[in-house]
C-alpha cells in the first residue's frame, strides 16, 4: 500500500483550510465563509451592516431547560445575541448593561446569552443566571457555529439580528447600555 498518497491528500486539505482561515482573517473572505467573496476589506464592527444583506443561518442553540431554539423561531423581533462565558470577567460586566437592555425592552426584543465555552454545562449556566438575577434566556452556541460565523475574536461579543433575519450589528468587548453609540440606541435604530 502506498502511504504517500493519503498523506499528500491530507497535506493539500490542510493547506486549503489554512488558506481559507487566512483569507477570512485578512478580510478577503467575509463572515459566513462563502456567502459572498470580495477583494475589499470590510469593517464589520460597530456599524450597521444592512448594506451587506447577510441573512444569518438557522443556527440552533441548546438552551437552559433542555430546549433547542433556532434563529428561525426568533424571527419577527430584533434579536440580541450575547456570546459569553461564565469564566469571563468582562462578560460579567456586560451582564449589567444587558440587564438594563432587558429591563428597557422586555419581551419586545429577543435577548439570549450564549456560552462559547463548550465545557460549560446548561446546569452551570442556569446557576450563573440565577445567582446574578439575569432573567433572559441562557444557552450554548452548539459547536460554536454562530460565533464562528460572526467572526468572534473576543468575548463578550454582541450580535444584533433584525426581525427579518439580517445581520445588523457586531460589537466586540463590553458594550455600554446608554449614550449615542450604546446598545439601547442601536436597538432603537434597528427597530425603526
Amino acid at each position: 500500500m502506498n502511504v504517500r498518497k493519503p498523506i499528500a491528500a491530507l497535506g493539500v486539505v490542510l493547506v486549503l483550510v489554512l488558506a481559507v482561515i487566512g483569507l477570512t482573517l485578512a478580510g478577503i473572505l467575509p463572515l459566513g465563509l462563502g456567502l459572498e467573496t470580495t477583494t475589499e476589506t470590510y469593517d464589520w464592527t460597530d456599524r450597521d451592516l444592512i448594506d451587506r444583506g447577510l441573512y444569518v443561518p438557522d443556527w440552533s442553540f441548546s438552551m437552559v431547560g433542555n430546549d433547542t431554539l433556532t434563529m428561525h423561531e426568533l424571527r419577527n423581533k430584533v434579536t440580541v445575541l450575547d456570546f459569553m462565558a461564565i469564566s469571563c470577567p468582562a462578560c460579567e460586566t456586560q451582564n449589567g448593561y444587558t440587564k438594563s437592555l432587558y429591563q428597557e425592552f422586555g419581551d419586545t426584543v429577543n435577548i439570549l446569552s450564549l456560552t462559547v465555552n463548550m465545557n460549560e454545562t446548561l446546569a452551570e449556566l442556569e446557576a450563573y443566571a440565577s445567582d446574578q438575577s439575569l432573567a433572559w434566556p441562557f444557552g450554548s452556541d452548539i459547536n460554536g457555529e454562530a460565533s464562528i460565523w460572526c467572526g468572534m475574536g473576543v468575548i463578550p461579543m454582541i450580535v444584533i439580528v433584525d426581525s427579518d433575519g439580517l445581520l445588523r450589528w457586531i460589537h466586540d468587548g463590553v458594550w455600554l447600555f446608554s449614550g449615542p453609540s450604546g446598545m439601547n440606541a442601536t436597538v432603537y435604530q434597528i427597530m425603526s
